[in-house]
């Protein structure tokens, strides 16, 4: 039974925007065309990671046997794999990966009876679902209203890069936890830009979870400098959200060999970085600093590179924070 692409709409979650495109395939924005240009005069590999479909999900109650649908993909990210994830009543039941952006297909068996069925789309490129189906005479429902909307600003973590699973990364992780919409700003290489601020849609988060700070002191090369950066980006911030509470969370251990140069040729260091970023953020009342996710140190928890998370390492982060946001806000969740 296929169903008209119109009619998938109400299940997207996670996303700014979702619209049928010329060919009638259906498109998840996180950002708006204007954002992607605002992006762009950061970077040119910035417009490509805005299109990502990082945290968007096919949300709904359904007692079919099985789901599937055929799609296209476009980079989003430097890396050229893919996963699709579909979790069960919050399980994690069934992965599709690919190691290529070809177009393609899958089809997800279902357990008998009625179950929650969420399908996290990739972090690391942009999916044009061509159509949807499900087994005959399924009956599909929306899930009830999300307890929270929040909106997530950060770099590569927070994009999800390296992950293997979509469901997985930090962001997932809270979006699961807290059964929240959380529209992902993720963007791979990005940090206290201020371009990103020119042109802000009206999404109206009630929680804005802020992680930038780890690409600044790449970029920064003095103290002096990377001060500007994170005070300039966070005062705007608080001023374009006034009634808005932000979690920062500092940015995680890394040992990856770049920053360990970086830690001898420079005049500050990874540290000074995060007693800078809680004293920039100790001037605004909306602003709590998130002192200590508790991150493990071992190469255990890390991609290859010792800078992104594996997903074990996503998950402890994204346990950490949600429990964070529950400890904080519980005012927020409903």
């Amino acid at each position: 039974m296929y169903l008209p692409m119109e009619k998938v709409i109400p299940f997207v979650h996670n996303a700014l925007k979702t619209e049928l495109d010329e060919e009638g395939r259906l498109r998840f924005r996180r950002f708006t065309p204007q954002q992607v240009e605002d992006y762009g005069l950061d970077g040119e590999t910035f417009p490509v990671r805005c299109r990502a479909s990082a945290n968007v999900t096919l949300d709904l109650v359904t007692d079919a046997d099985w789901v599937g649908f055929e799609y296209d993909l476009q980079p989003g990210s430097s890396q050229m794999y893919y996963s699709i994830d579909l979790f069960v009543d919050e399980v994690l039941y069934a992965t599709h990966r690919a190691d290529d952006l070809k177009s393609s297909g899958l089809l997800f068996e279902l357990p008998e009876g009625e179950h929650r069925v969420t399908i996290f789309l990739p972090w690391s490129a942009e999916i044009m679902v061509r159509n949807l189906a499900v087994s005959d005479h399924a009956v599909l429902k929306q899930c009830p209203p999300k307890r929270l909307r929040i909106l997530a600003i950060g770099d590569s973590i927070t994009q999800g890069y390296m992950a293997r699973h979509p469901g997985l990364t930090w962001v997932g992780k809270v979006t699961r936890d807290l059964d929240a919409e959380v529209l992902n700003w993720g963007i791979g290489g990005y940090g206290f830009y201020l371009n990103s601020l020119n042109h802000t849609p009206e999404w109206n988060p009630e929680l804005i979870l802020l992680a930038y700070g780890t690409n600044d002191y790449a970029l920064a090369q003095t103290k002096e400098e990377y001060h500007q950066r994170a005070s300039g980006y966070i005062s705007r911030l608080a001023a374009q959200f006034p009634s808005v509470p932000v979690l920062m969370t500092l940015p995680i251990y890394r040992h990856d060999a770049k920053s360990i140069f970086r830690e001898r040729s420079r005049d500050y260091t990874f540290r000074d970085v995060v007693s800078m970023l809680e004293e920039i953020a100790g001037r605004y009342p909306q602003i709590t600093v998130m002192r200590d996710t508790h991150y493990p140190h071992t190469p255990d928890f890390f991609a290859p590179d010792y800078l992104h998370p594996n997903d074990a390492g996503f998950l402890i982060h994204g346990e950490r924070i949600a429990r964070e946001i529950e400890q904080r806000h519980p005012d927020l969740l409903r």
